[in-house]
């Protein structure tokens, strides 16, 4: 080989280590802005879901009070009339919490877009 020859081909050889890491950086970006993106999706309606949870966890004590109160009325026990409705409202917590923990997917927070292009670029490297 001659000078100009390995001159060339260095030139090549570097060429494609700085279109690597073009190519790096720019689906590292990607993968960053798909998934700040996707944290911020969750993390704003997971506060206001907080903040309306609070709400009703007062809403529904004050509210369980007043039946506890009025079933004690009825049959003579608050003792009694508190175990009845602090049983039913718990066996609705466990239904509610089951029926919630079924349909929580962490497959929304993957990021596919970055996860297509990878497999673009690979295919598109195995062409060449």
């Amino acid at each position: 080989m001659s000078r100009r020859d390995d001159k060339s081909l260095l030139l090549l050889v570097g060429d494609a280590i700085g279109q690597t890491q073009i190519l790096l950086s720019k689906h590292l970006a990607l993968f960053q802005a798909e998934v700040g993106s996707a944290v911020g999706q969750v993390a704003r309606p997971l506060i206001l879901f907080l903040m309306a949870a609070l709400f009703v966890l007062i809403g529904l004590f004050v509210l369980l009070v007043a039946i506890v109160k009025g079933l004690a009325l009825l049959i003579g026990s608050e003792a009694i009339a508190s175990l009845i409705v602090g049983g039913a409202f718990a066996a609705v917590a466990l239904a509610l919490f089951a029926f919630g923990y079924r349909l929580m997917s962490l497959s929304n927070l993957e990021p596919m877009r970055t996860r297509r292009q990878l497999a673009r670029d690979r295919d598109a490297l195995r062409a060449r």
